[in-house]
Formats: structure tokens, C-alpha cells, sequence
């Protein structure tokens, strides 16, 4: 199995600069993103294991300390240790990098004197099968043979009123509450233990799975979403034309939607223990939205293709 994918983040209107951030296979926005909507998509289907996530960020209006540019940061560091180090298990690497970025945030909360939060909302695959895990109200949804299915769990006031059958979920949908976070990485009222959503899931042919932010899929309904996701185009096109959608409601908060999609190959893919040489730096971006990829490492390490194509609207 190969995969494309493609990611878009815009800012709304409510804050100064956008408080979203993604990681798209070692890719995040490291700087400020004010007025721009940026676009990155693979040209290539990338083999081995793949790591998508979108973040959202509250609590601070200076872009430096934004929890979510801190959370995707932390992703990265862990991306490296998993590329690195063969032995080391996929979901023990997962719990390992929540726990981390959640004290990341917590410490920076009072380093800050504010009351910092981030969602997340993350897929590891690779070949026929992947984990997904989410926190707070960010999503992750799986659309094939017509059907959209959420992935993810809505850690929302307005959820754990659906929950309670004090809600339906269609009234949930315009609920007040439907983005007060019971969950998030970062201060949590006294008692309340972090509980992400884990979960494995198997992958077929021609799987689409989204990854989207509050502002995004507060914006595009799930009949939109599956409309678009009909037409069968690829990924790139995909995220543009959500984008598009989510832009033209008005987009009072900041949005960011990523879709994947794995494709067949007659191809024997390679299995993440064996090992190729790692592939010469990259030139930086010269986005306005910088997009920060690691250089090469000296040793071997397993493979995770990067080869994406991007664009900037300003």
C-alpha cells in the first residue's frame, strides 16, 4: 500500500494569527502564519510509515509559545526516535510522545502564566493498517465506497451531553458547548486524568481518511464533506476544495484540514525493518509559512519517503 497526501491551514478571523498547526510526514509551520493559506501535497506515493496529525491551539496570542506549533514540534522528535530505532514499538512511542507533549505544555502554561491548551488529532500507517488517536475536539474521519465514518471521539461538553441522551446529535452539532474541551494536552481541572482515544484500524484500498481542526469541520458538514470526497479526486484537489468550502462560510477561527489516501501497489512495499540511506536535505521553504524538514541523518533509518510539491495563496 502507497499513500498521497495533502494538508491546507488558513487563519480565520478571530485571532491575529493562525493557532493551528499540522505535522505532514516531518512537516509542520514554524513560522508565523497570519494572512496566508499554504498547501503541501506528495507528487509521489510515499511507502513505509507515514505520520499525519493537525493540532489547535488556544490560551496565547504570541505564535513562539502557541501549544500547537509546541505539540507538533514534539511530534517531530519522536518521528526521529522511530525512524532510528527499529525496537521501538509503535503504540509505546505513542503513549511516550502524549505523555511528553502534554508536560510540554504544561510546563510552558507556567513558564507563560497562561492556561495553554492544544487538541490533536493523529494517524501512524503503514502497508494495511494504522493507529489513530485524538484529543480534545480535533477529528478523524474514514470515507470509502461512499460512506463517512468519524474515527475520532468529541471530547466536548456538548458530546457528553449526546452521551447522557440529554442531546441528540444532530442539536449537538449547533450546541454552545459543541467546543468547550472536557479533554486536551495541557491544564486540566484538578481530578480530571488525560484520556486520549486510541484506537487500530485496518486500511484498504482507496481508504480516504481527514484529519481536520474545530474551525474546519465546524464550518464544512459531513454532506459537504462527502460530497466532495465522491468527485474522487486526489488529495490535493481534495484539500483544496474543502478548504475552499470552509473559506467561503465565513471562517471566523482557524482552520486546517489534511486528507490521506492509500492506493494499491502490485509492488512488494518495503516493511519498516529494513533500512535505506536517508535522502540529502531539502532547501527551505521559501513560503511565508516556513515549513521545516529535518536534515539528513548520517545513519540508515527506515523509510518514509518525503517528496511533496507546495504552494502559497497570499
Amino acid at each position: 500500500m502507497t499513500f498521497k497526501a495533502a494538508v491546507a491551514s488558513c487563519p480565520g478571523k478571530t485571532y491575529s494569527h493562525n493557532n493551528d498547526n499540522f505535522y505532514f510526514n516531518s512537516k509542520i509551520i514554524t513560522e508565523e502564519l497570519s494572512t496566508s493559506q499554504i498547501l503541501l501535497s506528495h507528487k509521489k506515493g510515499q511507502k513505509g510509515l507515514q505520520i499525519y496529525a493537525v493540532s489547535d491551539g488556544s490560551g496565547i496570542n504570541t505564535y513562539k509559545d502557541s501549544p500547537s506549533m509546541l505539540v507538533m514540534s514534539m511530534l517531530l522528535k519522536y518521528h526521529k526516535k522511530i525512524l532510528s530505532d527499529e525496537s521501538y514499538d509503535l503504540r509505546v512511542c505513542l503513549h511516550d510522545y502524549i505523555k511528553t507533549a502534554n508536560r510540554a505544555v504544561l510546563d510552558k502554561s507556567r513558564e507563560t502564566g497562561k492556561k495553554l491548551k492544544a487538541t490533536l488529532a493523529m494517524i501512524f500507517v503503514e502497508e494495511n493498517a494504522g493507529i489513530c488517536c485524538n484529543i480534545g475536539h480535533s477529528r478523524i474521519y474514514k470515507f470509502n465506497h461512499g460512506n463517512l465514518e468519524q474515527m475520532s471521539v468529541d471530547h466536548t461538553q456538548a458530546m457528553r451531553m449526546v452521551n447522557l441522551g440529554l442531546l441528540t446529535e444532530e442539536k449537538a452539532k449547533v450546541h454552545p458547548k459543541r467546543g468547550k474541551l472536557l479533554q486536551n494536552l495541557g491544564p486540566m481541572p484538578e481530578g480530571i486524568e488525560l484520556e486520549p482515544n486510541i484506537e487500530l484500524f485496518p486500511i484498504e484500498e482507496n481508504d480516504v481518511f481527514i484529519l481536520g481542526t474545530f474551525g474546519f469541520y465546524d464550518n464544512v458538514s459531513d454532506e459537504k464533506i462527502i460530497e466532495i470526497l465522491s468527485l474522487g479526486k486526489s488529495p490535493a484537489e481534495t484539500v483544496e476544495l474543502l478548504m475552499t468550502e470552509a473559506v467561503h462560510k465565513g471562517l471566523e477561527d482557524d482552520a486546517t484540514v489534511l486528507v490521506v489516501k492509500a492506493y494499491g501497489d502490485d509492488a512488494v512495499a518495503p516493511v519498516r525493518k529494513e533500512k535505506v540511506a536517508a535522502p540529502p536535505p531539502r532547501p527551505k521553504s521559501t513560503n511565508k509559512a516556513a515549513i521545516y524538514t529535518p536534515a539528513a541523518e548520517e545513519e540508515p533509518r527506515r523509510e518514509t519517503g518525503i517528496d511533496d510539491e507546495r504552494t502559497s495563496d497570499e
